[in-house]
């Protein structure tokens, strides 16, 4: 007997690009953000939607720490590696140091992906925003700087995080 969850047709390989599956994955979520904002007002949306991502990120991190404590800069860099994937972001390591660690993005699909569908935005406010405090979730001594972000159109996304050593 086939269960009302299970189906073989969810199985069926798709032909569809990386970007595509990205693009439709958010489509949805873009629209409902844009009612909501005809509803609630673009301030407090946005503010509930920076909220909302803070939230999950807080419970990820607390998990993924559990699993893969980061004790100083060489553990960060280990699982940072593991953040991502090659099809949504490419980079260049510039600095990894004891203190210091530095890395540069030329292509971000989620920048692509939003900017493309004109909300910038929104997804500076999902992706880029929890990026600040990401750092100090996984570890209170772990700071970022950045500058400059795809998302708000500039060149590269200029990450740079260091280890602060105080007590």
């Amino acid at each position: 007997m086939m269960l009302a969850n299970d189906n073989p047709k969810w199985n069926d390989k798709l032909e569809v690009t990386y970007l595509d599956l990205v693009k439709y994955q958010y489509q949805g979520l873009i629209s409902l953000v844009k009612q909501l904002e005809t509803t609630l007002g673009e301030e407090k949306t946005r503010a509930l939607l920076g909220e909302i991502y803070l939230s999950y990120l807080k419970e990820w991190a607390k998990n993924f720490v559990k699993t893969n404590p980061i004790n100083n800069m060489e553990d960060f860099i280990k699982v940072k590696r593991s953040f991502g994937s090659p099809r949504s972001h490419q980079l260049e390591v510039v600095e990894a140091k004891s203190t210091s660690y530095k890395e540069n993005y030329s292509s971000c699909i989620y920048a692509k992906v939003f900017r493309d569908l004109g909300v910038p935005e929104l997804g500076y406010i999902m992706f880029c925003a929890t990026d600040f405090p990401l750092a100090q979730l996984l570890n209170p001594k772990l700071k970022l700087e950045r500058s400059k972000t795809l998302m708000q159109g500039d060149e590269c996304c200029d990450f740079h995080y260091i280890w602060e050593n105080k007590e």
